[in-house]
């Protein structure tokens, strides 16, 4: 409704009113970009685009800035509809700008600079030119730093995102070890930051949780040890409570493979409780015309037989074989 408004006044008093309507036009793609509608957010972007670029011949040092968020929105977009070469074009366009800005007043154009270097780091991350999204990401740690020794409290939620996009990228490149360290990390700064903004915060440090189960996912796959397979059930359990119905199956896997674990291991006291927990946490959560979750309940049941048939408990092993076969 405001565009429509400005673009009425543009028919009379076009100089004037220029600059809102770019406002808004830039207001409206940014607004797009984040409900992922790429297509308004793009025709609002080249609008906005056409008006700044415009307005920064009249007046560049008042405009420049807005121009550069233009950019961004254009990247985004841009990198969402699979164009990568313009993508990387805004990207860069923007960059260009911040850093000149950046030389100009070093502390207050540092936050939109350490952004920046952060965008283009997972740009060259999807595009997998991984050398040039280490560089980036690396620019954006540098600063970042820089950037808590002034004021913690403002820029704490930005370090804990770059650090974990460092996570997500290294995850991603099969270096485990430097994903944990900077999952670590993040997930340092969003219990913290948790305790203080808790509905803001808790979304994002559940999804380090979730990292954590998928790194020791992977990991267990290299090295079944005792310590990653309780890993694993740690951040497992910690999304569990947060959403029950959510998370109860992979955590209930969890608890098998530990109980399988054990078994190997000849550990059988420690088997049949990991069992026990397993087999309650799906029956728990059973939804009998949910075929995958019978079947999966099905062969703990059975994991659970053969353990107890083998130390002896024949009670117990008929018990979990009786409830394994009504399960069909």
């Amino acid at each position: 409704k405001a565009v429509e408004l400005l673009i009425k006044g543009l028919e009379t008093d076009s100089e004037s009113r220029k600059p809102y309507l770019a406002m808004c036009y830039m207001n409206m793609a940014t607004i797009y970009v984040a409900m992922k509608d790429y297509q308004k957010a793009l025709e609002n972007s080249l609008l906005a685009k056409e008006l700044y670029e415009k307005l920064c011949e009249v007046d560049y040092d008042r405009n420049v800035w807005q121009l550069a968020i233009v950019y961004d929105n254009l990247a985004s977009v841009y990198l969402n509809l699979k164009n990568h070469e313009l993508a990387e074009a805004y990207n860069l366009q923007a960059l260009e700008i911040r850093e000149e800005m950046y030389s100009l007043d070093d502390v207050r154009f540092a936050p939109e600079l350490c952004k920046t270097y952060n965008e283009i780091g997972v740009m060259y991350h999807a595009l997998k030119r991984n050398d040039e999204a280490e560089e980036y990401f690396a620019k954006a740690l540098e600063l970042s730093n820089v950037l808590i020794e002034r004021d913690k409290d403002m820029h704490l939620p930005f370090m804990a995102q770059i650090c974990y996009n460092l996570n997500v990228y290294y995850y991603d490149n099969d270096n485990l070890d430097k994903a944990l360290e900077f999952l670590q990390f993040a997930q340092e700064i969003y219990q913290e930051l948790a305790k203080v903004d808790y509905h803001r915060f808790i979304g994002s440090l559940m999804e380090t949780f979730k990292d954590y189960a998928k790194i020791y996912e992977k990991v267990l796959k290299i090295d079944a040890t005792e310590e990653n397979h309780k890993n694993l059930i740690t951040a497992r359990e910690v999304l569990y409570e947060y959403n029950q119905s959510g998370y109860f199956s992979g955590l209930s896997t969890a608890y098998n493979n530990i109980a399988l674990f054990y078994k190997s291991q000849k550990r059988n006291d420690d088997a049949e409780f990991y069992y026990v927990k397993a087999v309650e946490l799906r029956e728990k959560h059973l939804d009998i015309n949910n075929k995958t979750e019978v079947y999966y309940l099905s062969i703990i049941c059975n994991n659970a037989s053969q353990l107890s048939s083998g130390i002896g408990k024949h009670d117990k092993a008929e018990s979990y074989s009786l409830r394994s076969m009504t399960m069909f």
